[in-house]
């Protein structure tokens, strides 16, 4: 279907010529896209850190929100995370080492998960929306 062609709608549910016009095919798929999103996601939200070294100084950061879907490891999802550990962040001494071990052991145990918090501020901003 390309982007011109329209959709009749139901004259069983507005009745002839009356009710909104037919929606474009670009409408039908945005509608699906907003339907999709609104949907409650099965999985949980997560943040990941790694360490980034630099000359002698050394920086501990954190992913931003990551969503894991239900069936998907978390381990993979945070693999990109525990790699810039590995390359760049060992080698600031002294707090390379110890915050690039940290950031492994946190991402190889699935990150941090900030499911409840996401689920809370996702709440309160559609109570405010009313």
């Amino acid at each position: 279907m390309t982007s011109n062609q329209t959709l009749p709608r139901s004259d069983a549910l507005w009745g002839p010529g009356v009710g909104p016009s037919p929606m474009t095919a670009d409408e039908v798929v945005m509608t699906e896209f907003i339907a999709a999103a609104m949907e409650p996601r099965r999985g949980r939200f997560v943040v990941y850190s790694y360490c980034v070294s630099v000359l002698v100084m050394s920086f501990k950061r954190s992913s931003g929100i990551v969503f894991v879907p239900e069936g998907t490891s978390p381990f993979v999802a945070g693999l990109r995370y525990s790699l810039i550990s590995l390359l760049v962040g060992w080698w600031g001494l002294p707090w390379g080492i110890f915050w690039t071990l940290q950031s492994l052991i946190g991402n190889t145990a699935g990150g941090r998960d900030v499911t409840e918090t996401v689920e809370l501020v996702r709440s309160g901003l559609a109570a405010n929306d009313l």
